[in-house]
């Protein structure tokens, strides 16, 4: 279970419902057409949304738009040929490391894209950077340069996913590092149980390109661009809870992560599963943590997905845990200093700022004790946009939470993860008014997570 959740985490693109697109729009020597290329495939919903994007920024600007895919070489091939006017996403460097002369960035990210590091398990790394061997596809030209300002001394490229997988069960390398779409294939592999999600690693921006014989259009461009982007921003993948099918009594659960994290979707799941049993059907809701206290203590809750021990002491008089961790949180730490590297509360920098989501007791609480400036936000979202902008040092938050906000991020800076100060058990809480339930609903949770041999949800 663990093997799967964990490589499906996180999509490179977050999916939104989607209007009809119209077909490629064949180009004429009369019309005014724009033609982008793009290494996605036409049938997912990041290329439907990017396509999107741009279908309507150069309508405004009077121009036709249509895309097509390619692999990358193809891609290259074409905009070295001046085939295409444009590439529909780049992360920085691109141009130059592919020898392409006759383009340049749209300076507006659209969003950024993620890497993250996979390792066998139970696999023991060296503590420091600088002794780990990591693996990387050798087509992300770029990423060398990034693992090498962060630290990383011993960098092996591979030619595909297959033999980085290979390399990492046998020993040669300590971590895989891969674009965060490119790793549903570990599922696949009969390696799957052997290879689990490590961490996350780094949010770099995503750009377009385009031909610089069309640099007349590049600032209306990327104005309108940046207009959509930050007016209109990504929905929720999954569906909402349905409602049960029988007469099930409803219980309502808060939930301090996004909907749009597989957690929320998977630890819904499991908790229905207890629940039904005693009639009972649980909807989750996601609201930011301070709100959930608040609504656990007015009673507006039936009870929260997950916190930890911590919650449940500052909390006792309106919550009782149900003794069965679920998962484990760590609370990591995200900069724009490549090379930061911070593995407790007494590796920050003196006079450090930081920011911090209201309502997380036990960093507020730990973190307080030895940085002088700890800003309180409401989201995941708006720490990382003071991080980007440069208005706090560093940003303190769960990768449940931080994942999707990086993803949606319209930030020109790359994003790294400096390491983890906090890592607690969390579980699933009830209000005191249904303590009635507590002891069954723990024992139906503890036997369900041992008959599918799994001591926990999700690999964090």
């Amino acid at each position: 279970m663990i093997a799967v959740i964990t490589t499906i985490l996180l999509a490179l693109f977050f999916s939104q419902p989607l209007d009809s697109f119209a077909q490629h729009v064949p180009a004429t020597p009369n019309a005014k057409t724009m033609q982008f290329v793009c290494t996605g495939k036409p049938h997912e919903a990041g290329y439907k949304y990017v396509e999107k994007i741009y279908r309507r920024a150069f309508a405004k600007l009077g121009y036709q738009f249509s895309m097509r895919h390619a692999t990358k070489e193809d891609a290259i091939n074409l905009l070295r040929s001046e085939s295409v006017d444009g590439d529909c996403g780049r992360v920085a460097h691109f141009s130059e490391l592919s020898g392409l002369t006759n383009t340049q960035s749209i300076p507006h990210a659209y969003r950024m894209v993620e890497f993250s590091s996979w390792a066998k398990a139970d696999h023991q790394l060296p503590s420091s950077r600088k002794d780990q061997v990591i693996g990387y596809n050798s087509n992300a030209l770029f990423i060398p340069t990034y693992l090498e300002s962060m630290g990383y001394k011993k960098i092996q490229g591979f030619n595909n996913t297959d033999s980085m997988i290979q390399a990492l069960v046998d020993g040669d390398i300590d971590l895989l590092m891969h674009y965060h779409v490119g790793m549903p294939k570990l599922k696949e592999s009969p390696y799957a149980k052997k290879v689990v999600y490590h961490n996350h690693i780094l949010s770099v921006p995503l750009h377009g390109l385009l031909l610089k014989k069309h640099q007349h259009l590049l600032r209306d461009l990327s104005d309108i661009i940046a207009r959509q982007t930050t007016t209109s921003p990504f929905k929720a993948t999954q569906a909402p809870n349905q409602p049960p099918k029988t007469n099930l009594k409803p219980l309502k659960f808060s939930c301090a992560i996004p909907s749009s994290n597989l957690y929320f979707k998977v630890v819904g799941d499991t908790l229905n599963q207890a629940f039904n049993t005693m009639g009972y059907h649980i909807t989750l809701q996601s609201i930011s943590r301070g709100r959930e206290i608040a609504e656990l203590k007015n009673g507006n809750m039936d009870g929260s997905c997950g916190r930890t021990n911590f919650f449940a002491n500052n909390m006792q008089e309106y919550v009782t845990k149900l003794d069965v961790p679920l998962t484990k949180n760590r609370f990591q730490v995200w900069s724009t200093t490549p090379e930061a590297e911070i593995n407790s509360i007494h590796d920050f920098p003196p006079q450090s700022s930081l920011a911090v989501v209201r309502g997380t007791i036990s960093v507020n609480q730990k973190v307080r004790q030895y940085l002088p400036i700890v800003k309180q936000v409401n989201s995941a979202h708006t720490g990382l946009q003071l991080l980007a902008a440069g208005e706090v040092d560093f940003y303190v938050d769960i990768i449940q939470s931080a994942g999707p906000s990086l993803q949606h991020l319209n930030s020109q800076v790359p994003i790294y993860l400096s390491g983890s100060i906090h890592g607690a058990p969390v579980y699933p809480m009830l209000h005191r008014k249904h303590i009635y339930l507590q002891k069954q609903a723990t024992e139906l949770l503890r036997k369900q997570l041992e008959s599918s041999n799994e001591d926990h949800l999700i690999h964090y």
